[in-house]
């Protein structure tokens, strides 16, 4: 079997988890990507108090949040749905079901409680 279709810069090679051909190839084409638009847009601006204010209400409404719902659960739901409306093989009438699940899990997200709100370390997922 030849494998023509393969749009990996490791070709038919199979080496799709040695990432630092990946990085040194297209971390180069994002970083002159960015170097451009702020050529042409400048420089982003400074974060207003509201913008501040807006990012910290979301982090608590997560960190005080005892009765959400689990995170994990919202996860496997999301695991499903990419896996079997979104996958490799996809139909149109699939995906449009996947996306309207997509909107409510991303409604879900938002009464999600986490268990452990130390800031001082990033614990593994569940």
């Amino acid at each position: 079997m030849v494998k023509i279709a393969c749009v990996s810069v490791h070709g038919a090679n199979r080496l799709g988890g040695n990432s630092l051909l990946d990085l040194v190839v297209f971390g180069r084409a994002a970083g002159l990507h960015l170097q451009e638009s702020i050529a042409e847009q400048g420089a982003l601006r400074d974060a207003s108090e509201s913008d501040v204010e807006a990012s910290l209400d979301r982090l608590n409404r997560w960190n005080n949040n005892r009765n959400g719902e689990d995170p994990v659960a919202i996860r496997k739901a999301l695991q499903e749905c990419m896996q079997h409306k979104l996958s490799v093989f996809r139909e149109g009438d699939a995906m449009a079901k996947g996306l309207e699940q997509l909107k409510v899990i991303r409604e879900r997200l938002k009464n999600a409680r986490l268990d452990d709100t130390s800031s001082e370390f990033q614990h593994p997922a569940r």
